[in-house]
């Protein structure tokens, strides 16, 4: 359970502080913050999903306990993919955001 938590804790609070960048401080988002993120999600994401089928093995009624709140990070990290690929596009075109 402490495992799968400090993954949890670390692929959670990784997604909102790039969420928190861009909605608060947008002038700052850039490809290394995208990549920061890139990086830590393909290098979490391997212990969290193994942390998380154990967790289901030993302690059903606690994995399904936080069943909502993994089911909001997996829905959100695809999001966040697919606004890299829009700052991308808009950093090419040369868009400035506001």
């Amino acid at each position: 359970m402490g495992e799968f938590a400090r993954e949890l804790g670390t692929a959670a609070q990784r997604s909102m502080w790039l969420l928190w960048i861009a909605a608060h401080d947008p002038e700052r988002m850039s490809e290394k913050e995208l990549d920061g993120y890139d990086i830590a999600t393909l290098e979490i994401q391997p212990r969290f999903v193994s942390s998380q089928v154990i967790l289901a093995a030993h302690d059903p009624s606690t994995n399904g306990r936080l069943r909502s709140l993994l089911n909001r990070y997996y829905q959100m990290d695809p999001e966040i993919a697919k606004c890299r690929i829009e700052f991308r596009k808009s950093s090419a075109a040369g868009v400035v955001q506001p």
